[in-house]
Parts: structure tokens; C-alpha cells; sequence
């Protein structure tokens, strides 16, 4: 990749995120990591991703919080937000789409799954921007 995608992994297991951060930086992306919620939303707003992996239910401000600040902010409400959890009730990816989230994950989730799940939603994206009338790309 010429000009990499930039990857935000916020994960507060520390196995699963590195693990995420090293399949994706193999790839050619450009991952930041943060271990809570208060880090993220920090890191989300200084480095601007395209892509931010959300566990949510991380420490501090929870997921669900980072990914309605990252909505409402003009500076970040055009990255794609991929959330992951272990909590995969109907109700709950129905919040996770409400709080702004594109697509959502089980957990446990494997790295190559959620280089997928990257890569589709990009190339959704890039195939909403080429539309007119162009929207948020989801994904079920």
C-alpha cells in the first residue's frame, strides 16, 4: 500500500490486540492500539484512522460511548467503525449499529476474520463514493 490505511485497534485484552495490530501491520496497514475507552476516543481524535476496531466493553469510557463521540465529532464521523464483542445478543448489535457501528464481530474473532471484515467494508466504501448520493457503508 502506498499511502496505508490506518487501522485503530481499541482492545483491552492485550493478546488479541497485539495479535490484531501484527496480522494487520504484516498486511500493510498502519495500526495504533489503545488498552480503554479514554485512550481511543484520544487517539481517534489525534490520529484520524480510517478504520477503528472497537471491542466494547473496554475500561474506562465503554465502546459504545467512543463510538457516539466518534459519530457526533465532524473530525471523525467518516471512519469506518468495526465493533467486537462477546456479547452477541440481538439487542446488542442493534445498539452497536445505533451507536454508529458498521459491522459487528463476535468475539472470540480471528485476525484474517477481521482482516476480511476490513477489507469489505473499504471496498464497500469505495463503491458508495463512486455512487451518487453516497451514504455510510454497512454491512450485516
Amino acid at each position: 500500500m502506498s499511502n496505508p490505511i490506518v487501522v485503530l485497534i481499541a482492545e483491552d485484552h492485550d493478546d488479541n490486540r497485539e495479535g490484531y495490530a501484527e496480522y494487520l501491520s504484516f498486511l500493510g496497514y498502519r495500526v495504533e492500539q489503545a488498552s480503554d475507552g479514554d485512550q481511543a476516543w484520544a487517539l481517534a481524535q489525534e490520529v484520524c484512522p480510517d478504520v477503528l476496531l472497537l471491542d466494547l466493553a473496554l475500561p474506562g469510557t465503554d465502546g459504545w460511548e467512543v463510538a457516539r463521540r466518534v459519530r457526533s465529532d465532524p473530525r471523525t464521523r467518516g471512519m469506518l467503525i468495526i465493533a467486537l464483542s462477546a456479547c452477541v445478543f440481538p439487542d446488542d448489535v442493534q445498539r452497536a449499529k445505533a451507536a454508529g457501528c458498521e459491522l459487528f464481530l463476535d468475539k472470540p474473532c480471528y485476525p484474517e476474520d477481521v482482516a476480511s471484515a476490513i477489507e469489505r467494508m473499504l471496498a464497500l466504501r469505495a463503491d458508495a463514493s463512486a455512487a451518487p448520493g453516497a451514504t455510510r457503508p454497512t454491512a450485516s
